[in-house]
């Protein structure tokens, strides 16, 4: 299956660049890559509906106990927002029988969807400072 992880850079003028990646896993490989991508211990995943696309979305779910310097803010086409630090993988919701789909949004699609959040967040410090590099993936 096809999936997608995304990620921020600061370029020399400050401003944020999105990172789109489409990576080819397979369903028993997909949580092993997750949680090496994504550089955490705890994976939480929300459900959206982008463009009449249904998604899953996967994210560190202690995210405000790490020292991330990136997040990203989105809107359903529900009008329900999020916001959420650090990587991000994304995935097509689970078929019938509980198997994940490849994710049906194009890179323009995720790019016109995501915003870069500013970091720190105005008035939200991390929890806890915690650097931890991520595991080479094969």
């Amino acid at each position: 299956m096809e999936i997608v992880s995304l990620t921020l850079s600061q370029k020399e003028d400050k401003s944020a660049e999105l990172q789109v990646v489409t990576h080819s896993v397979t369903e028993g490989e997909f949580l092993d890559f997750a949680y090496k991508k994504l550089v955490c211990d705890t994976i939480q995943s929300i459900y959206c509906t982008f463009n009449g696309k249904k998604v899953a979305i996967y994210f560190d779910e202690e995210g405000l106990y790490r020292d991330h310097n990136y997040g990203f803010h989105l809107i359903e086409e529900t009008g329900k927002e999020w916001q959420l630090l650090g990587g991000l993988v994304i995935t097509g919701m689970p078929d019938s029988e509980g198997d994940l789909m490849s994710s049906p949004l194009t890179e323009d699609e995720i790019r016109d969807l995501l915003r870069p959040l500013p970091f720190p967040w105005p008035g939200i410090t991390p929890l806890r400072v915690e650097k931890r590099e991520p595991e080479t993936l094969h």
